[in-house]
């Protein structure tokens, strides 16, 4: 009688939305073939999403929320690399979501991003400014974002309005409970294979003695470092157009606080996947993924990429739709691509 209601279920597809143990993402009919697929596979590695610079971008947030919800249910571990605030609409709504998603019980990890250092520094009984910014910048400056936080509070931010007024009136309308919030959170939480932060890490300082300041503002001797770090370093703070796997980090700021779509990103061991609403694209590393917008061809084969043994044409990414413009060296050997080759490189994730 088993037998024959089991091999009833295998002749007669089923509906659904899941992942298998090979963390291949269905959504529709699920066949015999693909029971066999799962039940031979290993126990899969349980998966850690996480998502990047967020920057008032409620809707962006949400959107983000839900696929990481359909890709792994609604208890999922998601990190939250930092900067929740300025730039955006809504930084008071993405604070509050946060928020309740921790008192929900969500397994949700929040970590300090330097503009929600720079909003509570701003919050002091004395305003404070960030002694990294440039002279000419300062937190409610336009290219910094401060003054659409406090309007997301209510309070009036014009050019012309006295500091003094508008640091009265912010004190009077941001929650007390929303900036012992933001104080609150850690800058790293580590889990895995991974090293989560905000900006990244000083390279050959042991991850435990890594200063606040760099952990929250570093780009120069980060970014351009290709050794690799004790854990694989997963970090927002530098925008991108879609996230990048640079082989010893992967950046996650996919420039939110500019308009752009905000993508979580999901990590099962040593391997890291795209969240779109038709599923996970695979994340590859940069060199093996820099090809000419026009033709769509591998342009540079350096000794890592060959060991890479990639050698897939181009497949149209959505997440990158548009060219985007970056060095024209390898990061990872240093060569030029070969000469005559556009400025513009499209990133491909299959």
């Amino acid at each position: 009688m088993y037998q024959y209601l089991f091999l009833l279920a295998l002749t007669r597809p089923r509906s659904i939305v899941a992942v298998n143990g090979l963390g291949r993402i269905y959504s529709g009919v699920m066949t015999a073939s693909d029971c066999r697929q799962s039940k031979d596979a290993s126990p899969m590695i349980k998966p850690i999403y996480a998502i990047g610079d967020i920057h008032g971008q409620t809707e962006q947030l949400e959107r983000a929320l839900e696929l990481i919800t359909m890709d792994g249910g609604a208890e999922a571990k998601v990190v939250f690399v930092g900067d929740y605030v300025d730039r955006g609409p809504d930084s008071r709504g993405v604070i509050d979501r946060l928020m309740q998603g921790q008192a929900d019980g969500c397994n949700w990890i929040c970590l300090k991003g330097n503009h929600d250092r720079m909003f509570t520094w701003f919050m002091e009984d004395f305003p404070r400014e960030d002694p990294h910014l440039p002279v000419e910048l300062y937190y409610l400056q336009e290219r910094i974002g401060g003054a659409q936080t406090l309007v997301s509070y209510g309070v009036d931010c014009g050019p012309s309005d006295r500091k003094s007024r508008v640091h009265e009136a912010a004190r009077a309308a941001v929650p007390a409970q929303h900036l012992a919030w933001i104080d609150s959170l850690p800058l790293s939480h580590q889990a895995g294979e991974q090293f989560f932060v905000h900006a990244g890490i000083r390279p050959g300082v042991p991850l435990k003695e890594q200063t606040e300041h760099d952990m929250l503002w570093i780009r120069q001797g980060f970014l351009e470092n290709t050794e690799s770090h004790p854990h694989l370093i997963v970090h927002g703070h530098t925008a991108e157009k879609c996230p990048v796997h640079y082989g010893n980090r992967v950046d996650i700021d996919c420039g939110a606080g500019y308009g752009r779509t905000l993508v979580p990103v999901v990590f099962e061991g040593d391997k890291a996947w795209s969240l779109t609403s038709e599923g996970r694209i695979r994340q590859r590393r940069f060199c093996e993924r820099i090809v000419a917008t026009t033709p769509v061809k591998v342009v540079s084969r350096c000794a890592w990429l060959t060991r890479c043994s990639f050698a897939a044409p181009c497949k149209q990414d959505p997440l990158s739709s548009a060219a985007f413009s970056y060095a024209s060296r390898c990061p990872y050997c240093g060569r030029h691509p070969r000469s005559g080759l556009p400025a513009s490189f499209r990133l491909n994730a299959d």
